[in-house]
């Protein structure tokens, strides 16, 4: 499964189905990281769908202003990409197991410093239940299918074809300047995966959309959506977004 099969075979009859379900009325498209990225894909190749706008969180369009990703692009350059390449095309997938273990990585700090801040919270019922939720997302991971894995190391990664604005996949050409839709991309303020940099870059790429939205919420990778700010701070940006265009379509605007 590439990231063809989720824009073309996934995503559209989803969301028609939504539409239809709610009595043909267009639909808000949320997603985090690569769900975002395949959100926006999707309304750039099928324009046609009943779409009203796409919200991300912490997703990546520049990698050349990802830091932790040079000494990984230096290596591909004298294997050609070969080692990781071939490693994906052999196992098929990356495993559930090695999915969680690469998140968590990116917040080792955070993890190191888990047993003093439960320690200090004990009697906190409601961060106790959020840290709670926040373990059972990491150690639940789905595994990732390895060609879209592969396509976005490759690609994204190593060609960091996205900053472009455009990419050539088998059945389609997306090109970001055909969304004519509004779009939000929310950063997390210490997001070691995706800087701010990396993620904001998508705002010179839209230049059709009416409303483009580039805000910034404190939280890494994962806590800028699931932290304990983030029904405060990034929820509340997607709310009030969401909303705002929801009003505008009600007075035919």
């Amino acid at each position: 499964m590439g990231i063809e099969h989720f824009i073309n075979d996934v995503l559209p009859p989803a969301i028609r189905k939504v539409s239809e379900e709610n009595g043909g009325r267009e639909v808000h498209l949320v997603g985090w990281c690569m769900g975002g990225l395949l959100a926006l894909g999707t309304t750039a190749v099928h324009q046609d769908l009943p779409i009203r706008s796409v919200g991300m969180v912490a997703s990546p369009f520049d990698l050349s202003k990802q830091p932790l990703l040079r000494p990984v692009q230096l290596a591909a350059k004298v294997t050609r990409g070969r080692v990781v390449g071939s490693a994906l095309k052999a196992a098929g997938s990356v495993p559930a197991p090695v999915v969680s273990l690469g998140f968590k990585a990116t917040a080792l700090p955070t993890y190191l410093k888990k047993p003093r801040t439960l320690w200090s919270r004990r009697e906190d019922r409601e961060f106790l239940g959020q840290v709670q939720a926040v373990d059972h997302i990491m150690n639940n991971m789905l595994a990732y299918p390895g060609r879209a894995t592969l396509q976005v190391y490759q690609r994204l990664a190593l060609r960091n074809e996205l900053a472009t604005g455009k990419v050539q996949g088998p059945n389609h050409l997306v090109d970001l300047a055909t969304v004519t839709v509004p779009v939000m991309n929310v950063a997390g303020r210490t997001d070691v995966l995706v800087p701010a940099a990396a993620a904001h870059h998508v705002g010179s790429l839209l230049p059709a959309s009416p409303d483009v939205r580039l805000p910034v919420a404190p939280g890494g990778h994962l806590g800028v959506l699931t932290g304990t700010k983030a029904p405060e701070t990034t929820w509340a940006l997607l709310h009030e977004f969401l909303e705002a265009h929801d009003r505008r379509r009600a007075k035919g605007r």
